[in-house]
């Protein structure tokens, strides 16, 4: 059996011309109440003894999702790709360029070339739309990086030029080609249908690969599986030009040959071009030019799973499995393994089975400057490490601990419904079953008893398709458009309100991503008619403002909506307050002019009222004149300087003398303005950050109190 891969290929996602199925429902012939699922493609490759296919549809990625799932539940490699619509000019729309449009083949050789891929499908949908999604060469230049070219079909522009006698101009347009992408990533592709075309241009496609110095490729341009099915896909065509399957078209096939050929059939059929690529191959040294990467992930055992039991691998054992895999695949070319930082998953270990024990370490990871909400920023692994060792304890031996499943565990008492038997069953299924691993059925199939739906009085019922009611149907019929875009109707009010909010009690636990995916659920509950942006994914038109320090509370966090609703203040209220959580309520509404400046913008300042935590009046070691001192002393310096790391890990001082506007004590608190906003010279200075340099050893109660405009005026 020859090895072949097909990198020319039409799914059903290539509209009404390609009849190869990704994915396919039929009656279950053992029980007629049920279906299965089958993988035409899929069993169609296994069949022919091939490991690997290319998606190449008509003008999008539609099929790209349920390609790659499909194909890698059978283990077959999938290519992402897609046959283009390619125009001199994409922004060009009348009717004499329609015939000025010719097909190009882009495969994604890596992630890099994925996003290329995507970014170019979607601005021939968005901006070079006219019949087809088009694109032009000037935008394949400036998103080439990751991708291969295959010259295409008969409706390349290269075959194209040499069917009209062109040779010249077909060779310049194949150099234009060649010179967009990396050296050897643009191939010369050689079909062979039995089509009178495909014999005129076979010798001239060999010769300008010859000449310009490129691969070519053999190909079969494969709209169906069997050959048997061409009558399916004459029929689709007929369905999409309008005309009469015994009407006369030039678009239809002549043959029945573009069906998905075995390698021997393609060995067969080229035989001669499958030698003259090899000897080209030989002669330039030339490699593969697809990538695999593989990316391990360590194991962290988890709270209410089967395996929330078991010891996480030693670290350094960990190290010599992933130098065992990377030394026995570093002799495969375009192979690369990544892998997750491991001691990072040490502490993830550490904190997802962590009991009250683990509070001590928190708050002095805390006072030490390290952001627990993201790994990325401040991270330094020899700080929680040490911290861990002031603390009493070992994140190693934490990490490996392995706990009795008979024993008391410190999440025993939180109730999700999972009932700790059904969990301990689980987990000795799962080892009981060795090197032979079988996949367990999960709720989708059937009940599998985890006890969630007695537990909860709940019960699992499957999605019915959404239909809208008859109100909400006349609503979206009348689309709101966007006033703000250019080619949108601007009479269609729109009002923007600014929300004073309060953010306290648990709140103050809210990272502000946390926050603000709350809030926008919020809106979503209490059925404003909000409005959203314009694209791919829309999202409500809402400003959150400035992030608040975490373990901060607000008495007036500002946020701008704009909504196609005409409310005054009190309705605004009266529909939003009963869906925010504790701890939230709107205090103060306002309307504002739609094209104000946004508030993280216009708010500069912000008055913040901060008080020292006492465990206890009367024996707290320190009291408030210690705090005001300790104030007044780092206030008064001439530099208040601090250091920080950024993101790579970088320190960076800065003179934050500036960021310090007035400040006060009263009633045993200090109230202080702090630079806030941007868009100047001045940097942004946090509370927290300010608190630590005052007293590092102490927590202090911070409360955000106001927001004030680059004047000092409140908002």
């Amino acid at each position: 059996m020859t090895d072949f891969v097909h990198l020319h290929l039409h799914t059903e996602y290539s509209l009404l011309d390609g009849a190869v199925r990704l994915l396919q429902v039929a009656p279950d012939p053992n029980d007629p109440k049920k279906t299965i699922k089958t993988h035409p493609l899929c069993e169609a490759l296994k069949a022919r003894g091939m490991d690997a296919v290319a998606i190449t549809d008509h003008g999008n990625m539609y099929g790209a999702h349920t390609f790659v799932s499909v194909l890698r539940a059978d283990g077959i490699k999938p290519i992402i790709g897609q046959e283009f619509y390619v125009a001199d000019d994409m922004y060009a729309k009348t009717a004499d360029v329609l015939k000025q449009r010719y097909h190009l083949i882009l495969l994604a050789k890596n992630m890099t070339g994925y996003k290329n891929l995507m970014k170019l499908s979607s601005l021939a949908f968005v901006d070079g739309f006219y019949m087809k999604p088009r694109i032009d060469l000037q935008h394949i230049r400036e998103h080439s990086e990751g991708l291969i070219c295959l010259s295409a079909c008969l409706a390349g522009k290269v075959p194209h030029l040499l069917l009209q006698g062109k040779y010249e101009e077909a060779k310049a347009a194949a150099i234009e080609m060649r010179d967009i992408f990396e050296p050897g990533d643009f191939y010369i592709e050689l079909q062979d249908h039995h089509l009178p075309e495909d014999k005129i241009v076979m010798n001239p496609l060999c010769q300008i690969a010859r000449e310009i110095g490129v691969k070519v490729v053999a190909t079969n341009d494969v709209h169906y599986i069997e050959k048997e099915d061409a009558d399916i896909q004459d029929t689709m065509m007929c369905i999409t030009l309008g005309c009469k399957k015994s009407e006369i078209n030039g678009a239809r096939f002549d043959t029945d040959e573009f069906y998905l050929k075995s390698g021997d059939e393609m060995a067969e059929l080229l035989n001669k071009i499958k030698y003259r690529a090899k000897l080209i191959k030989r002669e330039k040294d030339l490699k593969h030019g697809f990538e695999i990467t593989c990316t391990l992930s360590i194991f962290v055992p988890k709270p209410l799973t089967p395996f929330q039991w078991c010891p996480q691998m030693d670290l350094d054992e960990v190290t010599a499995h992933i130098n065992y895999l990377k030394e026995k695949t570093k002799h495969i070319k375009g192979v690369k393994i990544n892998y997750h930082e491991k001691f990072v998953s040490q502490i993830e270990a550490v904190l997802t089975r962590g009991d009250v024990n683990l509070c001590k370490y928190i708050e002095a990871l805390y006072k030490k400057g390290c952001y627990l909400d993201a790994w990325g920023e401040y991270f330094d692994k020899n700080v929680w490490k040490e911290t861990a060792e002031e603390c009493g304890f070992s994140l190693g031996e934490l990490a490996q601990k392995e706990y009795g499943l008979d024993e008391t565990l410190p999440w025993d008492f939180i109730n999700v419904g999972l009932s700790k038997e059904w969990l301990q069953n689980e987990h000795k299924e799962a080892f009981e079953q060795g090197c032979e691993f079988n996949l367990q059925p999960t709720c989708e199939h059937r009940c599998v008893n985890c006890g969630v739906c007695p537990s909860l009085k709940t019960r699992k019922v499957l999605a019915k398709p959404f239909k809208a009611s008859e109100e909400a149907e006349k609503i979206s019929a009348i689309v709101p458009q966007d006033p703000a875009r250019a080619h949108v109707d601007p009479n269609i009010p729109v009002y923007r309100y600014r929300l004073t909010i309060t953010k306290k009690g648990l709140l103050r636990y809210f990272s502000h991503l946390d926050w603000q995916n709350t809030f926008h659920k919020v809106l979503a509950r209490c059925g404003l008619n909000m409005v959203y942006t314009l694209g791919f994914n829309p999202t409500m038109k809402v400003s959150m403002g400035i992030a608040l320090p975490l373990f901060a509370q607000s008495e007036g966090e500002l946020v701008d909506i704009e909504i196609y609703d005409n409310l005054n203040e009190e309705e605004i209220k009266e529909i939003i307050n009963p869906n925010l959580p504790q701890g939230a309520e709107i205090t103060a509404v306002k309307r504002i002019e739609r094209y104000a400046k946004a508030v993280d913008i216009e708010a500069q300042w912000a008055e913040y009222r901060i008080t020292p935590y006492y465990k206890s009046n009367e024996n707290s070691l320190y009291n408030f004149e210690k705090f005001r001192y300790d104030v007044d002393k780092v206030l008064s310096s001439n530099e208040i300087l601090i250091t920080k790391k950024n993101k790579k890990g970088f320190e960076k001082t800065t003179d934050f003398k500036k960021s310090i506007g007035t400040y006060r004590f009263e009633d045993n608190n200090l109230f202080i303005c702090l630079k806030t906003g941007q868009g100047s010279d001045i940097p942004a200075l946090r509370a927290d950050d300010l608190m630590r340099l005052v007293n590092p050893d102490q927590i202090f109660d911070i409360t955000r109190v106001r927001f004030l405009n680059e004047s000092l005026n409140e908002m």
